[in-house]
């Protein structure tokens, strides 16, 4: 069994949904957890009381992770789509262009037609089909593009939420005030690794594409 082809692909859900959705969820619950004064009575009822000790409760957990990761994955996706920027398309693009102009100055390639950017989804499939450890490497940028988006999203709500918090004395002002600016600064780095993410993306799509149509073969 090649794992490093495998796990990729069963753990695209894993990269991509649960470990931003698990992340955020910490990163969110936590200062209520240390500053909210009913944090206590709620965790009683909710998951002593409720779920008790049981395997339910961590399933419960992996599921919520899995939901929230998903919808603000989601959301990342939409705004994306409706802005005029399409900030993931931009990058992609970008990098596929330079690196299919940049891989056929190799003396011992043949010049390949350059296909249509609409075309990347069959690209995708095919690379994957014939360069099975170079198209899983692909997924998983793709798992951690998808992270980074859900990342991107949940940071700039977590912010929201912390800047609320404080204005309504829901929790401290002074924890706020390094939660907040931390929450887009890490937003920020977020949008930043999205931008590299999908630019690695259009490199490595252009390029498997041009060997591919070289009949070179996977090592």
């Amino acid at each position: 069994m090649n794992m490093p082809v495998l796990i990729p692909q069963f753990f695209y859900d894993l990269i991509g949904r649960v470990a931003p959705g698990a992340f955020l969820i910490c990163w969110l619950a936590t200062p209520f957890a240390f500053f909210w004064p009913e944090y206590d009575a709620a965790k009683t009822i909710i998951v002593d009381r409720v779920l008790g000790h049981s395997l339910l409760r961590y399933v419960l957990a992996f599921g919520l992770a899995y939901f929230v990761g998903s919808i603000l994955g989601s959301i990342w996706k939409v705004v994306d789509y409706i802005s005029k920027a399409q900030f993931e398309h931009r990058h992609f693009s970008k990098a596929f262009n330079a690196a299919f102009e940049t891989i056929q100055t190799e003396p011992e390639l043949t010049k390949v037609p350059k296909p249509s950017i609409d075309l990347v989804g069959y690209m995708y499939d095919a690379i994957r089909l014939t360069y099975p450890k170079a198209g899983a490497r692909i997924a998983k940028l793709r798992a951690e593009q998808y992270q980074a988006g859900a990342l991107f999203i949940g940071f700039i709500f977590s912010g929201l939420v912390f800047l609320c918090a404080g204005i309504f004395k829901v929790l401290p002002a002074r924890p706020m005030l390094i939660l907040v600016p931390a929450s887009f600064l890490l937003a920020t780095t977020s949008y930043l690794f999205l931008t590299y993410i999908s630019s690695r993306i259009g490199y490595g799509i252009a390029s498997l594409w041009v060997l591919l149509k070289n009949n070179v073969e996977e090592k």
